[in-house]
């Protein structure tokens, strides 16, 4: 419909695709460096795909994202207000908070690696953007092309070298280098595994291996129906035994290797603070 179209022309998608899901739980064996993975791609790629795995975003959503997105509402917690979704493509009024689970912001409870950790991932992300926008501002000479960059708080969340917005290619192309890196398939039947909602689906379906409530990552994902059963692709009824939830031995062992420790399904309301 009309209706239709004219919302994806203002969140910047086209038709829905069912992308292959991002193993999240292998992050922490690809490197933690600030060069690129890919051409006109954004800097600290590794840290890129885990805000994006963990806040549940689209390639669309990295892309357009700024500094001032993020916020710390509280000492231990950070705030993203999601540049676009479907409902709110202008981020009206779109936030989700994660809490620190690594102990590294406020004396939090360690519960997760460091490097798994969502909020301090987004949060030096910030921190990140913010020095090399202010490296920019005293270098522009090295930077400038004719025209000019985005800087302050409207500077990106996640840059190019260039210091400037990575497109929705770039993005993806980065999610694709992260998986020849971990040596995946990336091509099946002469078509592309991975996309821009690759990230979105593989952090959805490692938070319901890990015993968090479908519900959580619906509010998580910004889903107000059943939209999120089909990320999830049945990998949470795995990992319950009864309708109350409880996890199996055998998914909390392989929740263990994933680095998230079994102790973290007891605490979720430790790891998440939505509103």
């Amino acid at each position: 419909t009309i209706r239709d179209t004219r919302r994806a022309c203002a969140r910047g998608l086209g038709s829905p695709k069912h992308a292959g899901a991002f193993p999240m739980e292998r992050l922490p064996e690809l490197p933690d460096t600030k060069p690129p993975w890919s051409n006109q791609g954004p800097l600290w790629p590794s840290r890129t795909l885990q805000c994006g795995c963990w806040w549940l975003t689209r390639e669309i959503e990295l892309s357009n994202a700024v500094v001032r997105d993020v916020t710390r509402p509280e000492p231990d917690s950070v705030r993203w207000n999601l540049p676009a979704s479907k409902s709110d493509p202008k981020a009206l009024a779109i936030a989700r908070t994660h809490k620190c689970s690594c102990g590294g912001l406020a004396n939090g409870v360690p519960v997760v690696d460091p490097d798994m950790c969502p909020a301090c991932n987004l949060w030096s992300q910030m921190l990140s953007a913010r020095a090399f926008s202010d490296h920019i501002r005293e270098h522009p000479e090295y930077f400038d092309e004719g025209t000019e960059l985005t800087r302050g708080e409207h500077f990106p969340l996640f840059p190019t070298s260039k210091g400037r917005f990575p497109t929705k290619f770039c993005m993806v192309g980065t999610i694709v280098s992260a998986a020849t890196k971990l040596n995946l398939e990336t091509i099946l039947d002469n078509k592309p595994i991975f996309g821009g909602h690759s990230l979105r689906r593989g952090g959805a379906q490692y938070l319901a291996r890990s015993g968090v409530d479908i519900w959580r990552i619906q509010a998580l994902a910004r889903h107000s129906g059943s939209a999120i059963l089909l990320y999830l692709d049945g990998v949470h009824a795995d990992c319950f035994r009864s309708k109350f939830g409880t996890i199996p031995f055998q998914c909390a062992r392989r929740a263990r290797r994933s680095t998230l420790s079994a102790h973290s399904w007891k605490s979720t309301r430790l790891i998440f603070s939505l509103r």
